[in-house]
């Protein structure tokens, strides 16, 4: 089993991200703009979800708060994820960028620095071109096909 994360660019809830796999069989959906920010600051501690208030309402994703930490060491790419509990925040300075001390777990996904770096460009891409895509798309729909060719 290699040591690399595995990624896809995918869609949830209508809004795009990258679903991350590691080989210990973790799993995180990133949204496109959390990823962006942290390849903004890398190095520093981001809030990546919040935590619900109420964790009870919570379904089909993880109730707490979720910090983490992009770091290019060598030629690849680590991004560490701090999974705070349900009911609490994480203790974190967001002024300081540190990691926190106090978390439930860790996750890690460790990319090859290109690999990363494309995913980030077609994500980019993705964003920016999105309303005018949608709106080509509806044109599209709503246009009959030719049926002659001039």
């Amino acid at each position: 089993m290699s040591e690399h994360a595995t990624a896809q660019i995918r869609w949830y809830q209508n809004r795009l991200g990258l679903l991350m796999v590691n080989e210990h069989r973790q799993r995180f959906f990133i949204f496109a703009e959390k990823l962006l920010a942290l390849f903004a600051e890398p190095g520093r501690c981001k809030e990546i979800k919040l935590r619900d208030r109420k964790p009870g309402r919570a379904s089909g994703y993880y109730p707490g708060q979720v910090l983490g930490v992009l770091a290019l060491q060598g030629t690849n790419y680590t991004l560490t994820l701090y999974v705070g509990y349900p009911n609490e925040n994480i203790p974190f300075t967001p002024e300081t960028g540190f990691a926190p001390l106090e978390y439930l777990t860790r996750l890690q996904f460790c990319f090859p620095q290109g690999e990363l770096e494309t995913f980030r460009c077609a994500v980019e891409i993705m964003l920016a071109q999105g309303r005018v895509f949608e709106e080509r798309l509806q044109a599209a729909e709503a246009t009959p096909l030719a049926t002659s060719h001039t």
